[in-house]
Protein backbone atom coordinates (compact mmCIF):
# COMPACT_ATOMS: atom_id res chain seq x y z
CA UNK A 1 0.00 0.00 0.00
CA UNK A 2 2.68 2.79 0.94
CA UNK A 3 4.29 1.47 -2.24
CA UNK A 4 1.51 2.75 -4.56
CA UNK A 5 0.87 5.62 -2.66
CA UNK A 6 4.64 6.83 -3.47
CA UNK A 7 4.04 5.87 -6.72
CA UNK A 8 1.35 7.88 -7.22
CA UNK A 9 2.92 10.70 -5.71
CA UNK A 10 5.86 10.21 -8.41
CA UNK A 11 3.31 10.08 -10.92
CA UNK A 12 1.65 13.53 -9.84
CA UNK A 13 4.69 14.94 -10.01
CA UNK A 14 6.31 13.43 -12.83
CA UNK A 15 2.68 15.44 -14.98
CA UNK A 16 2.57 18.68 -12.76
CA UNK A 17 3.76 20.61 -15.66
CA UNK A 18 1.13 19.57 -17.62
CA UNK A 19 -1.37 20.53 -14.77
CA UNK A 20 0.52 23.76 -14.96
CA UNK A 21 -0.18 24.03 -18.29
CA UNK A 22 -3.49 23.15 -18.40
CA UNK A 23 -4.27 25.47 -15.85
CA UNK A 24 -2.68 28.56 -17.52
CA UNK A 25 -5.36 28.21 -20.31
CA UNK A 26 -8.38 27.88 -18.46
CA UNK A 27 -7.18 31.21 -16.94
CA UNK A 28 -6.50 32.52 -20.71
CA UNK A 29 -9.43 31.11 -21.97
CA UNK A 30 -12.28 30.92 -19.34
CA UNK A 31 -11.21 32.96 -16.36
CA UNK A 32 -10.42 32.46 -12.62
CA UNK A 33 -13.21 30.89 -11.45
CA UNK A 34 -12.55 27.33 -13.82
CA UNK A 35 -8.83 27.92 -12.38
CA UNK A 36 -10.62 27.60 -8.99
CA UNK A 37 -12.10 24.12 -9.54
CA UNK A 38 -9.12 22.73 -11.50
CA UNK A 39 -7.07 23.52 -8.68
CA UNK A 40 -9.12 22.68 -5.83
CA UNK A 41 -9.52 19.18 -7.84
CA UNK A 42 -5.93 18.08 -8.10
CA UNK A 43 -5.85 19.38 -4.01
CA UNK A 44 -7.72 16.79 -3.64
CA UNK A 45 -6.08 13.60 -5.03
CA UNK A 46 -4.93 11.28 -2.77
CA UNK A 47 -1.24 11.10 -4.03
CA UNK A 48 -1.37 14.92 -1.83
CA UNK A 49 -3.10 14.04 0.89
CA UNK A 50 -0.67 12.35 3.57
CA UNK A 51 3.31 12.75 3.41
CA UNK A 52 4.23 8.70 3.28
CA UNK A 53 8.25 8.85 3.05
CA UNK A 54 10.35 9.65 5.80
CA UNK A 55 13.78 7.43 4.96
CA UNK A 56 14.77 4.72 2.49
CA UNK A 57 13.38 2.20 4.68
CA UNK A 58 10.12 1.33 4.08
CA UNK A 59 9.29 -0.78 6.94
CA UNK A 60 10.11 2.84 9.02
CA UNK A 61 8.12 4.29 6.86
CA UNK A 62 5.09 2.16 7.47
CA UNK A 63 5.45 2.25 10.93
CA UNK A 64 6.12 6.49 10.92
CA UNK A 65 2.89 6.35 8.51
CA UNK A 66 0.69 4.50 10.65
CA UNK A 67 1.32 6.65 13.89
CA UNK A 68 1.04 10.14 11.71
CA UNK A 69 -2.39 8.96 11.05
CA UNK A 70 -2.99 7.98 14.44
CA UNK A 71 -1.67 10.98 16.07
CA UNK A 72 -3.79 12.84 13.58
CA UNK A 73 -7.20 10.93 14.19
CA UNK A 74 -6.39 11.61 18.11
CA UNK A 75 -5.40 15.57 17.70
CA UNK A 76 -1.82 15.38 18.29
CA UNK A 77 0.92 17.15 16.54
CA UNK A 78 3.41 14.81 15.28
CA UNK A 79 6.93 16.24 14.64
CA UNK A 80 9.39 13.63 12.58
CA UNK A 81 12.90 14.28 11.58
CA UNK A 82 14.55 11.68 9.80
CA UNK A 83 18.31 11.25 8.01
CA UNK A 84 17.76 10.13 5.11
CA UNK A 85 19.33 6.34 5.40
CA UNK A 86 18.52 2.74 4.85
CA UNK A 87 18.90 1.66 8.10
CA UNK A 88 19.14 -2.18 6.41
CA UNK A 89 20.75 -3.53 9.10
CA UNK A 90 17.68 -3.28 11.37
CA UNK A 91 15.77 -6.51 10.65
CA UNK A 92 11.93 -5.38 9.56
CA UNK A 93 10.25 -6.89 12.23
CA UNK A 94 12.93 -5.12 14.46
CA UNK A 95 11.89 -1.68 13.37
CA UNK A 96 8.29 -2.31 13.90
CA UNK A 97 8.48 -3.71 17.41
CA UNK A 98 10.64 -0.42 18.37
CA UNK A 99 9.58 2.15 16.48
CA UNK A 100 5.87 0.53 17.51
CA UNK A 101 6.93 -0.04 20.95
CA UNK A 102 8.06 3.94 21.23
CA UNK A 103 5.52 5.62 19.45
CA UNK A 104 2.83 3.69 20.92
CA UNK A 105 3.58 4.97 24.46
CA UNK A 106 4.49 8.28 23.38
CA UNK A 107 1.00 8.71 21.82
CA UNK A 108 -0.78 7.28 24.73
CA UNK A 109 1.56 9.60 27.36
CA UNK A 110 0.72 12.95 25.14
CA UNK A 111 -2.97 12.25 24.59
CA UNK A 112 -3.76 13.28 28.07
CA UNK A 113 -1.92 16.77 28.23
CA UNK A 114 -3.03 20.39 27.25
CA UNK A 115 -0.77 20.74 24.32
CA UNK A 116 -0.31 16.80 22.62
CA UNK A 117 2.62 16.46 20.75
CA UNK A 118 5.08 13.90 19.97
CA UNK A 119 8.80 14.66 18.27
CA UNK A 120 10.89 12.17 16.89
CA UNK A 121 14.34 12.26 15.49
CA UNK A 122 16.18 9.78 14.19
CA UNK A 123 19.41 9.67 12.50
CA UNK A 124 23.37 9.08 13.69
CA UNK A 125 26.31 10.94 13.00
CA UNK A 126 27.84 7.75 12.19
CA UNK A 127 27.14 6.20 8.47
CA UNK A 128 25.42 3.67 9.69
CA UNK A 129 23.83 3.34 12.86
CA UNK A 130 20.91 4.42 14.32
CA UNK A 131 20.07 6.91 17.12
CA UNK A 132 16.37 8.67 17.90
CA UNK A 133 15.34 10.70 20.44
CA UNK A 134 11.83 10.50 20.78
CA UNK A 135 10.35 13.77 23.56
CA UNK A 136 6.45 14.16 24.35
CA UNK A 137 4.31 15.86 26.71
CA UNK A 138 3.56 13.74 30.30
CA UNK A 139 0.94 14.90 32.53
CA UNK A 140 2.60 12.66 35.37
CA UNK A 141 6.02 11.38 36.07
CA UNK A 142 6.54 7.82 35.08
CA UNK A 143 6.45 5.27 37.76
CA UNK A 144 9.59 3.43 37.96
CA UNK A 145 9.49 -0.10 38.62
CA UNK A 146 13.26 -0.76 40.47
CA UNK A 147 14.39 -3.05 36.71
CA UNK A 148 14.41 0.09 34.85
CA UNK A 149 11.89 0.08 33.55
CA UNK A 150 8.24 1.71 34.08
CA UNK A 151 4.93 0.24 35.88
CA UNK A 152 2.22 0.16 33.79
CA UNK A 153 -1.17 2.90 34.58
CA UNK A 154 -3.29 0.47 32.32
CA UNK A 155 -5.66 -1.13 34.33
CA UNK A 156 -4.96 -4.58 32.56
CA UNK A 157 -1.47 -4.66 34.40
CA UNK A 158 -0.78 -8.24 32.83
CA UNK A 159 -0.85 -7.32 28.97
CA UNK A 160 0.76 -3.72 29.69
CA UNK A 161 4.45 -2.80 30.24
CA UNK A 162 5.55 -5.68 28.01
CA UNK A 163 6.83 -2.93 25.35
CA UNK A 164 9.83 -1.54 26.99
CA UNK A 165 11.31 -5.00 27.67
CA UNK A 166 11.00 -5.79 23.85
CA UNK A 167 12.82 -2.47 22.69
CA UNK A 168 15.45 -3.41 25.94
CA UNK A 169 16.00 -6.98 23.91
CA UNK A 170 16.33 -5.30 20.61
CA UNK A 171 18.70 -2.60 22.12
CA UNK A 172 20.56 -5.54 23.36
CA UNK A 173 20.61 -7.61 20.09
CA UNK A 174 22.15 -4.48 18.10
CA UNK A 175 24.98 -4.07 21.28
CA UNK A 176 23.29 -0.36 21.69
CA UNK A 177 22.26 1.93 24.98
CA UNK A 178 18.65 3.21 26.08
CA UNK A 179 18.66 6.24 28.07
CA UNK A 180 15.45 7.87 29.53
CA UNK A 181 14.43 10.62 31.38
CA UNK A 182 11.44 12.94 32.63
CA UNK A 183 11.89 16.62 33.46
CA UNK A 184 9.49 17.69 36.48
CA UNK A 185 9.30 21.42 35.67
CA UNK A 186 7.99 20.53 32.00
CA UNK A 187 6.43 17.64 32.25
CA UNK A 188 8.52 16.31 29.50
CA UNK A 189 9.94 12.56 29.10
CA UNK A 190 12.46 11.80 26.81
CA UNK A 191 13.86 8.35 25.29
CA UNK A 192 16.53 7.98 23.12
CA UNK A 193 18.19 4.68 22.11
CA UNK A 194 21.45 3.84 19.90
CA UNK A 195 21.49 0.99 17.96
CA UNK A 196 25.01 -0.07 16.36
CA UNK A 197 25.77 -1.83 12.85
CA UNK A 198 27.89 -4.78 13.82
CA UNK A 199 29.15 -5.51 10.15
Amino acid sequence: MLEGKYDDQRVLIHDLRRHLTAIKGLAQEQGADSVVDYVTKIKELPALQNRIRYCKNPMLNVVLSRYEELCYERGIAFQVEVRDKEYDFIAPNDITALFGNLLENAVEAAQNTAEPYVELHVGSPAVTDLFLSLTNPCSHPPREDGRGGFLTRKLNKEQHGIGLKSVKAIVRKYDGTLNHEYDRETKLFNISVLLKDKV
